[in-house]
C-alpha cells in the first residue's frame, strides 16, 4: 500500500497540491506502473537499509552514524524524485 504514496513529497513540491489530493496524484502516478515502481524503489531501499545497518554496526557513535547515513537516505530521496518525473 506504502508504495501507491511514494510520489507524495515529488508531488507537494512539483504541483503545489497537499492532504487527499497530492495521496491521489501519487497513486494515479503509480496506477498501471505498480510493479516497476515497488521494483525500483524496493531495491533502492533495500540498498540504503543495508548500507544503513553496515555503518550502524560499525560506527560507534551516533553523531557518525547519522552523517554518514545521511547520504543514503539523501539519494534515495533524489532517486524517488528523479522516477516521478520519469513517469510523469
Amino acid at each position: 500500500l506504502s508504495v501507491w504514496f511514494v510520489f507524495v513529497i515529488a508531488v507537494m513540491i512539483n504541483e503545489n497540491i497537499w492532504g487527499l489530493a497530492a495521496l491521489k496524484s501519487s497513486r494515479n502516478l503509480v496506477k498501471g506502473r505498480f510493479r516497476k515502481v515497488l521494483g525500483y524503489s524496493g531495491f533502492y531501499l533495500l540498498l540504503t537499509i543495508i548500507y544503513s545497518l553496515a555503518v550502524s554496526l560499525l560506527t560507534p557513535s551516533p553523531i557518525f552514524r547519522f552523517l554518514l547515513n545521511l547520504p543514503a537516505q539523501t539519494i534515495y530521496l533524489l532517486f524517488i524524485y528523479n522516477l516521478y518525473h520519469e513517469l510523469k
